[in-house]
Formats: C-alpha cells, structure tokens, sequence
C-alpha cells in the first residue's frame, strides 16, 4: 500500500509463478518481488527501472543484490567457484569501517537461500568463516 492511493497484493498460483493485484490490474511475474514491482509499473504506467522512484527499496535488499551480482562475477571469473573474504563483501556494500554482525546478517540470509534449493552454503565459500558461525 502506498499512502491511500493504491492497495494490492500479490498471490502465489499453483503453478508457482506469482500474480500482483491492484485494484482490476493483475500482472504476472516470476517471483513475489517481480509480481509487485510488475503491478505497480502497470497501474503507474512507468518502467521497470523507474520504479525506485515509487517503491522505497530496502537497503537490506539492494545489499543482498550488490552481494548477490558480485558473488557471480567472482564465480564466473574462478571456475564457478567463488573467491572472497568476508571484507569483500563488506566493500562491496560500502560498509568498508567495519564488517562483523551486519555483513553475517546478510551472509546468513543468502545461506538460508543456498538451504531453500539445495546449494552448498556461502558463508563456508568464504576464506575464512565467521567465528562461530558454526557451531552445534
């Protein structure tokens, strides 16, 4: 919901894909975030790539993004297999004054992804792990 101007939601189908809805506009996609950003391009009549300008994105997300397009880059340069220390991750969000729980946080979000569908965890890709972070 923005302000009392436009409700939707977004519906997962049976199929898997997800449909967003708002108002008589219903546009599929191919994940929740793309049926949201894809229904509010529609019914505001504006591009994907302007839609920053509407949706207020969270920085926890454009972190998980930054990370997630360098972690390829990096793979695809090392034989798929990624090359990184945890500082680099924290520089590549700009948060080059520290690391520690922050950059665990989001490491612990894309583990918890890599679980969803059965790939090997990125926090134990790293060249060394957080302390800790695995412990029983």
């Amino acid at each position: 919901m923005r302000g009392r101007d436009n409700a939707g939601r977004v519906e997962k189908n049976s199929d898997g894909s997800f449909t967003g809805i708002m108002g008589r506009v219903r546009v599929n996609g191919n994940g929740w975030d793309d049926a949201m950003h894809q229904v509010v391009a529609e019914v505001d009549g504006l591009a994907i790539s302007d839609l920053v300008k509407v949706i207020p994105f969270r920085p926890v997300q454009e972190h998980t993004n930054a990370i997630l397009d360098w972690l390829a880059n990096n793979a695809e340069a090392n034989t798929g297999h990624p090359q990184f220390k945890n500082e680099d991750l924290a520089h590549i969000i700009g948060w080059d004054n520290g690391w520690g729980r922050a950059v665990g946080n989001l490491v612990s979000r894309l583990d918890f992804c890599c679980y969803k569908i059965g790939l090997p965890s990125i926090g134990c890709a790293a060249e060394t792990v957080f302390p800790n972070a695995w412990q029983s």
